[in-house]
């Protein structure tokens, strides 16, 4: 909950409306999933002005319409782009300077097409930018009723309980799944502490857990799994002794393992929100169909142990 706003347990990742870096992408058929989310009870909508250098922003308005006023958007900025004149990736950089802000803020509005921002993320850590100055930046948007709450995303140092402490923060947001979760456990155990509402992405690994992909998986050049390390040749090893314990799970719970490990998220790190992703109809009501149920303690111990996680412990 945010300012007595209930948030869905699953927020819906709104990267691939970007239509860029996960293959070749179905842009209708996700607007059928986000419209499926609605129905099925979804209100928050995780989303960056970088992605698709702010064609997902615009395709998000679009498929949410009306809905648009009444959904919590999520929406970042800090990563600044140059479009390359010769094709391909656009040149990215951190800029979190408080006249970067201003502009990315008023870009996305007008993408977008609201008058506020539910919840507007410093994206990652800028290091030529003093924070403070930032922070004072958005205090003032928000005063002007341009953002409704501020947060940080990928901040990873513990540095970052000084910002808890000295700064009016709602959220924090980072990755959590079964292969990554240890640069951010720390500060989403001490975020709760401080009442600090917490969102994480990744669940499935990039789709690791879905149980789609094995060694002999290969992405196209536009699908940034074809660079992820978790995907390379030396890392499989390591992923089929999880994948192992996930599909004993899937067949004791009668769920797909896409569903076990979203579960293990919640049952064990005691997230607010879960950022997770969907490209079809199929897949939203797979996810959401993971909150109708629970892993016995049991189950999520022998998932932190293959994965390293002490037995019995929660992110919390």
């Amino acid at each position: 909950m945010i300012n007595n706003t209930e948030l869905s347990k699953l927020t819906f990742g709104c990267e691939p409306l970007g239509g860029t870096d996960w293959g070749k992408v179905d842009i209708d058929a996700i607007y059928k999933a986000i419209n499926r989310a609605v129905e099925r009870g979804i209100n928050v909508f995780d989303v960056a002005d970088v992605y698709g250098l702010g064609k997902a922003e615009i395709e998000l308005s679009k498929a949410l319409g009306s809905f648009r006023k009444d959904a919590f958007i999520i929406t970042k900025f800090g990563v600044r782009w140059e479009k390359s004149n010769f094709g391909g990736r656009a040149f990215t950089y951190m800029d979190s300077s408080p006249s970067y802000l201003i502009k990315a803020l008023h870009d996305s509005l007008k993408r977008l097409k609201i008058d506020a921002i539910p919840l507007y993320l410093i994206h990652w850590p800028d290091n030529k930018i003093n924070i403070e100055e930032t922070i004072i930046a958005l205090e003032k948007v928000k005063s002007e009723g341009k953002i409704m709450n501020y947060g940080i995303s990928n901040f990873f140092s513990e540095s970052t309980f000084l910002l808890f402490n000295d700064f009016n923060i709602s959220a924090f947001q980072g990755p959590i799944n079964l292969i990554d979760y240890k640069k951010s456990d720390l500060i989403f155990k001490q975020a709760k502490k401080q009442n600090i509402t917490t969102f994480s992405y990744s669940p499935l690994a990039q789709g690791l857990f879905t149980g789609k992909y094995d060694s002999s998986s290969r992405f196209d050049q536009s699908d940034r799994r074809h660079r992820l390390i978790h995907f390379q040749p030396e890392h499989w090893e390591k992923n089929n002794k999880i994948l192992n314990i996930l599909n004993k799970l899937s067949i004791k719970y009668n769920r797909p393992i896409s569903q076990i490990a979203i579960r293990w998220v919640i049952d064990n790190c005691k997230i607010d929100s879960v950022v997770v992703s969907a490209k079809n109809v199929d897949q939203v009501d797979s996810n959401i169909d993971s909150l109708e149920f629970t892993l016995q303690q049991e189950d999520i111990d022998k998932l932190n142990i293959s994965v390293g996680y002490p037995a019995g412990a929660a992110c919390n």
